[in-house]
């Protein structure tokens, strides 16, 4: 009975991931998996707990440009050139829906949009600056690093380890300010950071991983401390997608210095 009894949770909790890990990829990138599709589920329940398979999303995103560094360290392609060419892939994947909200929530007062809705209104010139900011540096980032490899774990990092820290800041902020937004549970905040150190510590190693999970923590709170602060009304997507661009930002300009 017991046996059965945890057969059946291990099945349940399987099929959960699967849920979780089929949104995470619908609201983070342009792809639906065809598994975890669920009929008459809590939503705010789904919202919530499907933060824990950000990082996996993110993981996918990194490994990508890894294999593309590598297949460019190959054939000798300017390190440069292969930088820009997975950030054009990224935004593609991702619609570029990140670095528009930081871009949106940097733009002068009386401009603001709220992209949270419509990711295709027009950004301001201070917004495009932003905007090509997080694209720059990014690609700097990855332009610099001694080797592809270098380069790819400097990627994997960022790309997933600033989604790691969402649930945390997330849960940690809505509830002390009341925000009515699909919040995580603790359990699910720790699963998240778990996923991320474990692929922090992999691939940067014991002191650029953990100097990456400390700034970003750090730069992720203070970003979400201030956008609750000016932009009271914003909503959960908007919020997440800003402070998982600055984290991402912060953790890849971390590894590629510290390691």
């Amino acid at each position: 009975m017991t046996d059965s009894a945890n057969n059946f949770n291990l099945l349940r909790q399987a099929d959960e991931w699967l849920v979780d890990i089929r949104r995470a990829f619908a609201e983070q990138t342009i792809w639906t998996p065809p598994f975890g599709a669920t009929e008459g589920a809590d939503d705010a329940v789904e919202a919530g707990r499907s933060l824990r398979a950000y990082p996996l999303v993110g993981l996918s995103i990194g490994l990508g440009g890894a294999l593309l560094l590598a297949i460019a360290g190959m054939i000798n392609m300017p390190p440069g050139l292969i930088a820009w060419l997975i950030l054009a892939l990224v935004v593609l994947f991702t619609r570029g829906a990140a670095e528009m909200h930081l871009a949106n929530f940097l733009q002068p007062a009386g401009s603001k949009i709220d992209y949270a809705r419509d990711l295709s209104q027009p950004l301001s010139a201070a917004g495009v600056l932003v905007l090509i900011m997080t694209v720059g540096v990014r690609v700097a980032a990855l332009g610099v690093a001694i080797t592809p490899e270098h380069a790819a774990a400097a990627w994997i990092c960022a790309t997933t380890g600033a989604r790691a820290i969402l649930p945390m800041i997330l849960a940690e902020f809505s509830a002390k300010n009341n925000r009515d937004w699909d919040v995580p549970s603790r359990a699910v905040s720790l699963q998240a950071l778990i996923i991320g150190v474990v692929v922090l510590l992999l691939c940067g190693g014991v002191t650029a991983g953990l100097s990456a999970l400390f700034v970003g923590i750090g730069v992720s709170a203070v970003t979400a401390l201030w956008l609750l602060k000016t932009h009271g009304d914003s909503f959960r997507e908007g919020v997440l997608g800003a402070v998982q661009m600055v984290a991402e930002l912060a953790i890849i300009l971390t590894v590629v210095i510290v390691r």
